[in-house]
């Protein structure tokens, strides 16, 4: 197993190992040696320029669907060694090409065969201060979306330039009519894997799309973990309580470690914390996923597992991922995929984030939760909201600081 948090990957060692029987192998560092070790799984290597953005799109696409190692050409060149046991059965390029022609041929040529569940946005191009054109390439969860056959895209979810946090993201309309064609072609409610930005913009054209954020950003093995073949289908997070009846008019304190949204938490075993000797000594609130039931069934039987007393779970912003449901125009079918993977888990109580009143009114009358945490905004806060169109998405409930820290305001229905 690879990643950066090596507790994380000696737990699960451990757990895989007792749980499935498991034996791992010691870790290799050398490419020639990785390589060699799988070569007989792979059916050759296919090239790409680096330079070249969707070139690098296509080739991992085609590795996706034909079992190939996708290398840079530069790369093959200067560590032809490492690689001559495999074929080179092309080099992809997509230079000159007019992107909507890029597009229209990689959707006819893999959608038939891709995921019709997820889909994975690579990337996104940024400038920072100096003016400077970069791409921002996101690997973290590109593992299971090859595993899966997701259909992989690098395009803006912008018909401009807009901000996002320190830097400018770059977007054209040429680009966004790509992008809304892709999403418009998918039909269903598909979780969009990788990342995208501006986020607040990238969560909204999900919506409207009838789609989720699934962000896979820095989360570990993902691949690992949706191989692992968990034949548990219910997952009773939270045990059955005392019912304490209807809140009385004082103030009540409850203790959430993170908005646990992306599996990112999860494959972290939420920074560690989880591994800390002194949980279960007072309540927590871990927020968690519903969906990672599903794409995940292996990771999700793990925090059932070893879960103590103490730990409770709650639904992760907004159900099985992040939206604005003010922007999505027919949301039955994400709280049905929502109310689908709540069922049995004794998760009632939600964490809401681009939200307005009438969304919460919806919201509540659409998904299997008895209550809600607020939270003012999903972009660091309300300080940091300098457009109308981003205040629209949140409820004012006095909210000053960042989303970790964020003061909620508690719904129970």
């Amino acid at each position: 197993m690879t990643g950066g948090f090596s507790q994380c990957d000696e737990e699960f060692m451990r757990w895989y190992g007792e749980r499935y029987g498991y034996v791992f192998l010691p870790p290799v560092s050398d490419l020639k040696e990785i390589v060699a070790r799988f070569a007989a799984r792979l059916n050759g290597v296919v090239l790409f320029d680096e330079e070249d953005v969707q070139g690098r799109v296509a080739a991992y696409n085609l590795a996706s669907h034909r079992e190939l190692l996708p290398v840079p050409a530069r790369m093959y060149r200067e560590r032809a060694d490492v690689f001559s046991a495999l074929p080179v059965v092309g080099h992809v390029s997509c230079a000159g090409e007019e992107l909507s022609a890029v597009y229209a041929r990689l959707m006819k040529e893999f959608l038939p065969a891709c995921s019709r569940e997820e889909m994975f946005s690579l990337g996104y191009r940024y400038r920072r201060a100096d003016g400077k054109l970069r791409t921002n390439f996101n690997y973290w969860g590109l593992d299971r979306a090859v595993r899966e056959r997701q259909f992989i895209f690098l395009l803006s979810c912008n018909e401009r330039r807009r901000g996002s946090y320190d830097f400018m993201v770059e977007g054209s309309p040429e680009e966004y009519a790509v992008f809304a064609e892709l999403l418009r072609s998918f039909t269903g409610c598909c979780a969009l894997g990788g990342w995208n930005e501006p986020e607040w913009r990238w969560a909204a054209e999900a919506a409207r799309f009838g789609h989720f954020v699934y962000c896979t950003d820095g989360a570990f093995n993902l691949s690992f973990h949706a191989a692992v073949p968990c034949g548990r289908t219910q997952f009773p997070f939270n045990k059955p309580r005392r019912a304490y009846g209807k809140p009385k008019n004082k103030v009540y304190i409850t203790i959430t470690a993170n908005e646990g949204d992306t599996p990112k938490m999860a494959s972290q075993l939420y920074n560690n914390a989880w591994l800390s000797a002194r949980r279960g000594e007072v309540p927590v609130n871990w927020a968690f996923n519903p969906y990672h039931c599903r794409a995940l069934p292996a990771l999700a039987e793990y925090y059932l597992e070893t879960a103590k007393e103490n730990d409770c779970f709650s639904v992760a912003p907004n159900g099985v991922g992040s939206t604005c449901l003010r922007e999505a125009p027919h949301p039955e079918e994400f709280f049905r995929k929502t109310n689908e993977c709540l069922a049995g888990t004794g998760m009632r109580y939600a964490d809401l984030w681009f939200s307005d009143r009438e969304s919460l009114e919806r919201y509540f009358s659409l998904c299997d939760v008895d209550g809600a945490m607020l939270r003012t905004c999903a972009c660091r806060g309300a300080r940091s909201c300098g457009s109308a169109a981003r205040r629209r998405c949140a409820i004012p409930t006095g909210c000053t600081t960042g989303t970790t820290g964020a003061i909620c305001a508690p719904i129970i229905r």
